[in-house]
């Protein structure tokens, strides 16, 4: 529904400009801060040479900071805390940014590190979860995220942190994580990082489905869900140093996620956070099999129409294994081993016991490769 944007058949390349001013103050103390615009118009386009995030876009932001080198409190090494304010919008006018943060991190005289990142997103719009559709509102939410982070020097030491989310149309996340480093020697290095994740979205896109009827909506039906997901990850790396010319570096992460959908409804206006659930305000929603059936009128005259049940359960295992010889000053021998085994399931309940034991009934793909360099110099 953009009034700014068109689209050529014909153009076999595209045109645009990005740009970028800022103001800051980098030295003192004490008070650092910046002022930043920023545009990139619609048709600049640079995923060829890297990664682009979006274009049509312009964002203004401002951010203070606050820092002290050497705190008064004994205990206390240095701690920094900031606020900042972005707000940005396409270039057909919506607002898309509007947010608010504060954040701040502590490192204590015992080398612990405690960081904080507090968020508010005020009103605004999204252009890209309809993919191509209508703009509509996203719902105000606030984010907390914590980390505190032990002395990294001893042999012994722990990371723990978590964030949460919660908006006002019902949405939330909830996660933690963890780590711990361990170093029984000076020559080797384990560590393990868990992390879990329970999150409830209900601005799921499914699908769109052309209309006429469907006047409200440019005559296309844009279906959308509740999904809950639930992810537990995992990374597990041993560094072992046999020698200053050889070395075996391993990685393991195990994967898991389910995610179930619920709720089927479509887009009741644009520039709004409202659906029309199916079964419930409009039409109705019957499930054969593993497709779902929707009538989105009744006894209207749309035709009704059909996608296939999205729920998911999603298993995964990725390892590396690398061993380093460097046989001769300037020449190395690389011997690598890495396997990959996934499987996607049909159901979106979790059952850790479940999951975690059919993490390894997935054919695994292996690769051997070997790297040998040698060095002609004197």
């Amino acid at each position: 529904d953009s009034d700014y944007l068109s689209v050529d058949e014909n153009a076999t390349s595209l045109q645009g400009v990005s740009t970028e001013l800022s103001v800051q103050k980098r030295g003192g103390d004490n008070w650092l801060g910046s002022v930043t615009y920023s545009e990139t118009s619609p048709g600049y386009e640079v995923n060829d040479m890297g990664f682009q995030t979006r274009s049509d876009l312009r964002w203004a932001g401002a951010v203070v900071v606050y820092r002290e080198t050497s705190p008064k409190p004994v205990f206390i090494q240095y701690y920094e805390t900031f606020l900042g304010y972005d707000r940005g919008w396409n270039y057909d006018g919506d607002r898309l940014r509007n947010s608010l943060g504060n954040g701040g991190a502590v490192i204590f005289k015992n080398q612990w590190m405690f960081s904080y990142n507090l968020g508010y997103n005020f009103k605004q719009y999204t252009d890209r979860i309809s993919r191509g559709g209508p703009v509509l509102e996203r719902p105000q939410d606030w984010n907390f995220i914590a980390d505190i982070t032990t002395d990294q020097s001893k042999t012994l030491s722990f990371n723990l942190g978590g964030n949460l989310r919660r908006e006002v149309a019902g949405e939330f996340d909830n996660t933690i994580w963890g780590e711990v480093n361990v170093r029984p020697a000076t020559f080797i290095q384990i560590s393990f990082r868990p992390e879990f994740s329970n999150t409830v979205d209900v601005d799921q896109y499914i699908t769109a489905i052309s209309d006429a009827n469907a006047t409200h909506t440019y005559g296309n039906r844009y279906v959308f869900s509740d999904i809950e997901q639930t992810v537990v990850s995992g990374s597990f790396r041993l560094n072992w140093t046999f020698t200053p010319t050889m070395s075996l570096q391993t990685y393991v992460r195990p994967f898991i996620a389910a995610g179930r959908f619920s709720n089927f409804k479509e887009v009741a206006r644009p520039y709004s956070y409202e659906y029309d659930v199916y079964g419930k305000d409009i039409g109705t929603v019957s499930q054969n099999g593993e497709t779902y059936v929707v009538d989105p009128d009744g006894n209207g005259s749309s035709e009704a129409f059909s996608f296939r049940n999205p729920d998911f359960n999603f298993r995964s295992v990725q390892g590396n294994a690398v061993f380093r010889w460097e046989y001769l000053p300037g020449s190395t021998l690389f011997l690598v081993w890495q396997q990959q085994r996934d499987a996607q399931l049909g159901y979106g309940d979790f059952d850790f016991g479940r999951d975690f034991n059919g993490l390894f009934n997935a054919k695994p793909t292996n690769v051997f490769l070997v790297k040998l360099s040698y060095w002609f110099g004197t």
